[in-house]
């Protein structure tokens, strides 16, 4: 018995049959992570999928022009 035999047999006996859940399907329902951001606009962020195990970091520059105000001086 071929795995499509399979399934239409399991089907017809109402059996629910989804594809394996893999990183590319996953649609990360409890994905968890955690970021952070800072004054001139750059950003690191992780994250962490438990079902599929996919995992990301990411990390985003800043203005290179950017100029505190000076409020605390």
């Amino acid at each position: 018995m071929t795995d499509d035999e399979m399934v239409s047999a399991l089907r017809a006996k109402g059996w629910r049959i989804q594809p394996p859940i893999d990183p590319k399907t996953c649609k990360h329902p409890q994905a968890r992570g955690s970021g952070s951001l800072s004054s001139d606009g750059a950003s690191k962020s992780d994250g962490y999928c438990p079902d599929c195990g996919a995992s990301w970091h990411q990390e985003t520059a800043g203005d290179p022009n950017y100029q505190p105000l000076g409020l605390f001086y």
